[in-house]
């Protein structure tokens, strides 16, 4: 039976397919096959070229095959002229305008953790050890596509055991870009809050403030972590008072599955995701009779956000702790994560005792996903670490590059480019001095990514909102959409409806199209426009904004409206 591939085919692969080992897996394959030409990437994707009887065979793995954290959105496929190679070899990377997924960083994988356990492995208890299934990535790109030389890592100069494994196709290193060793990796320092380097070993001095009940700031893949016992009402008391966070819920990292386990109740699902490739926060049950944590983790509230420790070192801290940890975003309230130890101790001193820090930077600051499971279906709650930035393919490509501005709380961007919508981690509550200017360098991240000057700004209809007023200064084609329409657009397009619905949006506050707030609405929609065909009957909002967050505010407007001062 005659092939239906040619013995000579050009592939272009799209999606998640850099910085995740997937040139050294087609180099694998067409060894297997063997294919002689060459992989590389472009701006555009992976570029194969493919030359032998076993085109078909290997077109097939290379769909059926391909590695964990790879993700394929399409591949092209198209005969070409033959040629005369000699082997199949792997190329340089090549620059350019292009649409291709960023990769995304995931949790430590389980041949690397069974490195760092080996006392005769060279990276033994490295706590910076990775290979092309785990580790850093969009958080330390400067620009695609990933390449050492454009991400942080360009500082440290690779020993020659990491060059070795680096250049070598069938190592799984293989061009693994934040490769390292203790030879030749980032390292560790402990500081106080003042930033003075204490002397001795970082990781013991870590475990030392915390089995005191003190707090600490560990740096991890996308920022740093205000970390605590959870077991310990004195210490998380002190963590509320000294971040002024009342009641808000705290996350909760465990030592292991096992010791999450006798805490919380979870079902296989749950599980999955809780010791899978990414590790994000995972909102579940807690088993009340038999939990030990600070009452103070989750006031009033039976479920608990749970994770494992995802990276070297939050796994070497737990080697010295039988006891969960606090682990939640270093911030002030709403604001972005931090990045660097300096804003550490420049506007949280006051909170934290110690300061686990390392010299790998972080370009791309990234909070933990937070997801919950209902009905088996992934529920994002937050978009984070391991999920963002989320590129997913249009069903219609769009010929100008789009930029979405979002709204004002809750803050995230996404970028329309050629046949890709690219949503960013999430930003925070704009209003901030911090947090507009993490949106403003989030926005100059995508423009920079993609190579794209967007031609199209989307926004609130909202003229005070700082997402609203970046897109009125940029002196360019902007078009505002009402706020609660721009939520049924959103459900409307997760479940790819294009038809006329009837849509409701109860989510609080938008400024309406007639200059008022509107608080409530129901509306006939389609992608073209709405109809707003009810809504609660407007009231006076007494402070403004303040009603917002105060609802007693609203409480005492509505007695207004039935009652007299008297």
């Amino acid at each position: 039976m005659e092939s239906f591939y040619s013995t000579s085919v050009r592939i272009i692969v799209k999606g998640i397919v850099q910085g995740v080992g997937f040139r050294p897996f087609v180099y694998r394959e067409a060894l297997r096959y063997r294919i002689t030409g060459f992989v590389c990437n472009t701006p555009e994707g992976v570029v194969i070229e493919a030359h032998g009887k076993h085109c078909e065979q290997f077109i097939k793995a290379l769909r059926e095959n391909f590695p964990v954290q790879a993700r394929i959105d399409s591949m092209e496929i198209e005969p070409c002229e033959s040629a005369a190679y000699t082997g199949f070899e792997i190329r340089e990377s090549t620059l350019g305008l292009g649409s291709v997924a960023i990769p995304l960083d995931s949790a430590l994988c389980l041949a690397c953790q069974t490195e760092m356990d080996d006392p005769a492995n060279r990276r033994y208890r490295y706590p910076f050890i990775n290979c092309t299934d785990c580790g850093p990535r969009y958080t330390i790109i400067q620009t695609p596509p990933y390449d050492r030389v454009r991400t942080s890592m360009k500082h440290f100069t690779m020993c020659p055991e990491c060059l070795e494994e680096y250049n070598d196709p069938t190592s799984r290193r293989y061009h693994a870009e934040p490769i390292s060793c203790p030879n030749c990796g980032p390292k560790l320092t402990f500081l106080d809050n003042s930033g003075n380097m204490l002397e001795g070993d970082s990781i013991a001095l870590a475990v030392e403030m915390l089995k005191e009940g003190k707090i600490i700031a560990l740096k991890g893949l996308g920022g740093f972590h205000l970390m605590c016992d959870a077991t310990s009402d004195t210490a998380v008391a002190k963590l509320r008072l000294r971040k002024h966070r009342k009641s808000k819920p705290l996350a909760v990292m465990f030592g292991s599955l096992e010791q999450l386990e006798t805490y919380v109740s979870i079902n296989e699902v749950e599980k999955s995701h809780i010791t899978g490739s990414i590790k994000p926060i995972v909102i579940v049950d807690a088993q009340s009779e038999t939990n030990h944590l600070s009452s103070l983790i989750a006031p009033h509230i039976q479920r608990l956000g749970v994770f494992l420790p995802y990276t070297p070192l939050h796994r070497l801290l737990f080697e010295s702790i039988d006891f969960p940890l606090v682990a939640t975003s270093a911030n002030i309230s709403d604001e972005p994560i931090m990045i660097r130890s300096s804003e550490i101790v420049g506007r949280l001193a006051h909170v934290v005792d110690g300061i686990l820090d390392h010299d790998r930077t972080i370009i791309n600051a990234l909070d933990d996903a937070v997801i919950q499971i209902a009905g088996n279906r992934v529920v994002m709650l937050r978009l984070g670490r391991g999920f963002a930035p989320h590129t997913f393919a249009l069903q219609h490509p769009t010929d100008k590059a789009v930029l979405a501005l979002g709204a004002h709380q809750k803050s995230a961007i996404a970028l329309g480019v050629k046949e890709n919508m690219i949503l960013s981690p999430h930003i925070g509550d704009l209003g901030s001095v911090e947090a507009d200017g993490y949106f403003e360098r989030t926005v100059q991240t995508f423009k920079r990514f993609y190579d794209v000057e967007p031609s199209l700004l989307v926004h609130d209809l909202h003229p005070q909102y700082a997402s609203s007023a970046y897109a009125l200064t940029q002196k360019r084609e902007h078009y505002g959409i009402q706020h609660h329409y721009a939520h049924i657009l959103a459900c409307m397009a997760e479940y790819g409806m294009d038809e006329k619905v009837l849509g409701f949006a109860y989510d609080g506050t938008g400024y309406g199209e007639d200059g008022s707030l509107w608080g409530g609405e129901v509306m006939v929609a389609d992608v073209h426009a709405f109809e707003r065909i009810g809504h609660l009957k407007p009231f006076a909002l007494l402070g403004g904004d303040k009603a917002i967050k105060e609802p007693r505010r609203i409480g005492l407007s509505l007695l207004f409206d039935i009652y007299s001062l008297d």
